[in-house]
């Protein structure tokens, strides 16, 4: 660590911080369009575990459960308690129960 070195863009000229806001911008575009593209695949593909899956989240309370689901699994994955090894494991599992569930 001690060979690394950065600089702030703000303290850098004006071209400099141009070109890092314009290469943000595209980055950001780039993820939109990926993720509208992605949504269109998915939602084609898995249309009826789709609605099914957001009605029965959007009912009652049950948006609380999904919000805690991802907040309990940012904080597990966050604080290293899964082992790296196990993370495909456990996302295949999630993708495994998300395919096969059915209200």
């Amino acid at each position: 660590m001690e060979n690394y070195h950065f600089n702030a863009v703000a303290a850098e000229s004006a071209e400099v911080r141009g070109a890092f806001i314009r290469k943000t911008y595209a980055h950001l575009a780039g993820a939109l369009l990926a993720f509208v593209l992605l949504e269109t695949v998915f939602l084609g593909m898995f249309r009826d575990v789709a609605i099914s899956f957001a009605g029965w989240a959007l009912n009652g309370f049950n948006w609380l459960i999904v919000i805690g689901l991802f907040a309990g699994g940012s904080w597990v994955v966050k604080n290293g308690r899964i082992p790296l090894w196990r993370i495909k494991q456990v996302n295949t599992w999630a993708w495994g129960f998300m395919y096969c569930w059915r209200p």
